[in-house]
């Protein structure tokens, strides 16, 4: 029998092979920014002498702001991203994290 997967991967497909590459982790907001953002989420890897991860997501109908942080290639991004009519595809590779808002639609 498989385990049952960890909160916060509600629209993460294919899931446990994903989990096996990176880590995510969805953070209530404070009171006075409850009305305006849904979580706050943070995804982690280090595929360092792995190959690259491309990771489909459903997202949900919301605006998502993020900022990247390719550590091994020491480049960062920053970008707001609206609503996703489609699967969302994103490649990781390296180490790595990004930090991301979801804003309450």
């Amino acid at each position: 029998m498989e385990r049952p997967l960890p909160g916060g991967t509600r629209g993460i497909l294919r899931a446990r092979t994903g989990l096996e590459r990176f880590h995510v982790e969805r953070i209530a907001p404070s009171g006075t920014l409850a009305p305006f953002v849904a979580n706050f989420w943070v995804l982690r890897w280090d595929l360092r002498g792995r190959p690259p991860h491309r990771q489909q997501v459903l997202t949900r109908p919301s605006v998502h702001m993020t900022f990247t942080s390719y550590l091994t290639a020491e480049t960062t991004r920053a970008r707001i991203v609206g609503v996703v009519r489609d699967e969302f595809t994103e490649e990781i590779s390296g180490e790595g994290r990004v930090v991301g808002a979801a804003f309450r639609p």
